[in-house]
């Protein structure tokens, strides 16, 4: 889904409604960026055939798996003003602090150690305490979905399909 600018920002006493590229930009880029980063910390890479040395690919699982946690911090935060159902906004924050406690033992999925006679720095993950980081992440983004939907923001609930906007989106997108 493209980002579109309106044509004319009108001023004065006529309000300016961004929702639609607040939602594109700061929660369904997150959304995917997400998945991108849950992809990487699972395999060091998104790209199937591409060739990484062990290093470099433990490199990229520790730190897609920091950023996943962190990119779950600000999708919080850039939804959470939206909804509106207590049930909601108390699971949001219940997840928000669970990410929160999180963050100190994420440091506990790898060790990394260096030769003190080469001083190459190598990194090893302790693969079964980083999958248990990794599936709490995983259960944390999808609780979020629920509020998030609830709040629709990711579907509408009218239950209308606006052709022409489907049409427009597509031909922006390319």
């Amino acid at each position: 889904m493209a980002f579109k600018m309106p044509s004319e920002i009108q001023t004065g006493d006529e309000i300016w409604n961004i929702s639609a590229g607040y939602v594109n930009i700061k929660i369904l880029k997150l959304l995917v960026e997400v998945d991108d980063l849950e992809t990487i910390a699972q395999y060091g890479t998104k790209i199937i055939d591409e060739v990484v040395d062990e290093n470099l690919k433990a490199e990229r699982r520790v730190e897609a798996l920091h950023r996943l946690k962190d990119k779950l911090i600000q999708l919080v935060g850039n939804v959470s003003f939206e909804v509106k159902k207590k049930e909601d906004k108390d699971a949001l924050n219940q997840l928000r602090e669970d990410l929160i406690f999180l963050e100190p033992l994420l440091k506990g999925a790898y060790n990394r150690n260096q030769n003190h006679v080469t001083h190459v720095e190598t990194l090893k993950i302790n693969e079964e305490y980083f999958m248990i980081c990794l599936r709490e992440l995983q259960r944390i983004k999808e609780a979020m979905n629920e509020p998030i939907n609830n709040a629709n923001i990711i579907f509408r609930t009218s239950g209308e399909v606006e052709l022409d906007d489907i049409i427009n989106d597509i031909v922006a997108s390319g």
